[in-house]
Formats: structure tokens, C-alpha cells, sequence
């Protein structure tokens, strides 16, 4: 999955987040670096081209702690 960020950055995606519900975290795929940056569950999603938007990854992770 994060080479498939990479090729979606190369190919000229501004922002690629892979979130993974079971270990509770992120990397975000943005700006200059060619690695995804680790964020944990009090952090928040955002892209730039998405103004506005900050999704608490604690409150995306407690949908999963919630009875359907």
C-alpha cells in the first residue's frame, strides 16, 4: 500500500493518507518528502486540497470502538 502512494504521488496526487484501523494510525504522502509521515490518534487528516477539512483520526478510530 505505500508504494501505491508513492506511484499515486509520482503520478501527481497531491495527498495520499494509508490508515490502518488496526494498529490506530496514519501516514500521510504530501509535499516534498517521498515517504509517508507517521501520525497517531491524536493527530488529524488533512490535505490541502480539501480546505477546511481536519479529521481527528481518535474520532475516525472510535467509530471502530462502537457497537453497529
Amino acid at each position: 500500500m505505500r508504494e501505491k502512494c508513492r506511484a499515486f504521488r509520482r503520478a501527481g496526487v497531491e495527498t495520499c493518507w494509508l490508515i490502518d484501523p488496526d494498529g490506530r494510525s496514519a501516514e500521510v504522502f504530501a509535499g516534498e518528502g517521498a515517504d509517508g509521515r507517521g501520525l497517531g490518534p491524536e493527530d488529524h487528516l488533512e490535505a490541502v486540497a480539501l480546505p477546511g477539512l481536519s479529521l481527528s483520526l481518535a474520532a475516525l478510530f472510535a467509530v471502530l470502538e462502537s457497537p453497529p
